[in-house]
């Protein structure tokens, strides 16, 4: 009676081991967030590293930054998208001031936005002026300080 009982509780443990590790990984597709180092080639030759969260999926790009209390200096996020668009982004609960930059298929920047935080409908959409494959975004001003602009180009590793 003994093997019987102790039989059923490690199927238990088996059932409730299966079911938490697989509620787990739906979770990791929003929550596990890659992180690489890119670097910002300017016009002028000086490259500047930062590092991003890579948003390269649907449910990372709907979620993006929103949400968020804060984002360290030298951070930001990067969206990948598999072909050009023009659609706008939008700071609905977003809680920190950003700018965005979009850039071409070829890396280059094509333009840089500032955009607010948003609590109440309806927020407004920051639209490109060009199509673009790529946006990244930081805390609003580090283009401005770091004296990256239209022209610059990214680089990053060959593996995104």
């Amino acid at each position: 009676m003994k093997k019987i009982g102790l039989t059923i509780l490690l199927c238990l443990i088996a059932v409730a081991f299966i079911f938490l590790n697989n509620h787990s990984d739906s979770k990791k597709t929003i929550e596990e967030i890659q992180k690489v180092t890119i670097l910002i080639e300017k016009r002028d030759g000086e490259v500047i590293p930062l590092q991003v969260e890579l948003a390269d999926r649907p449910e990372k790009q709907n979620l993006g930054l929103a949400g968020r209390d804060s984002l360290s200096y030298n951070e930001g996020m990067l969206f990948i998208f598999q072909q050009d668009r023009v659609e706008g982004f939008w700071m609905k609960n977003t809680k920190i001031a950003l700018s965005i930059a979009f850039i071409d298929s070829s890396s280059t920047i094509l333009e840089i936005q500032d955009m607010n935080p948003c609590y109440d409908m309806p927020c407004p959409i920051y639209w490109p002026v060009h199509p673009y494959r790529y946006a990244l975004e930081v805390n609003q001003g580090w283009f401005r300080d770091q004296k990256v602009e239209k022209g610059d180009k990214l680089i990053w590793p060959s593996d995104i």
